[in-house]
């Protein structure tokens, strides 16, 4: 193919957003990936302010359910099926974590 790249090696794409990054052949959506974890920390956030002690675990809970469906979502999006499930779950793993660094410092937050 000829978007493949022969290498093993990095590089950006000409043309696009500028955010797809080829990775042994796989486009890296990249923008899609920030757009999750941002909506991870948005709505971690808002959680962290709005919603009681009690409750807090179980809203994250949905932010992180939240965030993989907008994760598969965007990701089939892209019609790119080499990478898929890498692109997934990093942007799940990123989300993750985010959401984790919430919940532990939500309590200092609110």
């Amino acid at each position: 193919m000829a978007e493949e790249q022969a290498g093993g090696g990095e590089h950006s794409s000409s043309g696009g957003e500028g955010s797809e990054v080829v990775i042994d052949g796989s486009y890296w959506h990249l923008s899609r990936m920030v757009i999750v974890w941002v909506v991870a920390a948005l709505a971690s956030a808002a959680v962290s302010v709005w919603v009681s002690d009690g409750l807090r675990f179980e809203w994250l809970l949905f932010v992180l359910a939240g965030a993989t469906l907008l994760t598969f979502g965007l990701q089939l999006g892209t019609a790119q099926k080499r990478g898929f499930i890498d692109r997934t779950a990093l942007s799940v793993a990123g989300a993750f974590i985010v959401v984790a660094l919430f919940s532990a410092l939500g309590p200092l937050v609110a």
